[in-house]
């Protein structure tokens, strides 16, 4: 018997093109503007369950912000809304952001 196990992923996010993992709202932000991005996953596993994307600082390592996405199903994706996912204001650097996401 196969053990139900949740699995997340980034897949497309289906704007117009697809577009891979994640992506900002904006091409550009001035310093001190708030950052907004959009990503969308998918569960690959065979268990519903929620997932958590964590959006980390590759410079510093510091974790910027923790997103929790809601139960999901097997096979199912979920995305961000119109507006995108609130990640900061905008440093006085290129910033370098990662983000994963677990289970």
């Amino acid at each position: 018997m196969e053990a139900e196990v949740p699995n997340f992923v980034f897949d497309a996010y289906s704007g117009v093109p697809l577009t891979p993992s994640a992506f900002p709202v904006k091409s550009s932000y001035a310093v001190g503007e708030s950052v907004y991005i959009h990503f969308c996953v998918k569960n690959v596993g065979n268990k519903a369950s929620t997932a958590t994307v964590t959006v980390t600082d590759l410079d510093t390592g510091a974790v910027i912000t923790t997103y929790s996405i809601p139960i999901t199903d097997p096979g199912w994706r979920w995305k961000t809304s119109g507006s995108g996912a609130f990640v900061g204001p905008m440093p006085n650097k290129n910033w370098r952001l990662q983000l994963k996401v677990e289970p």
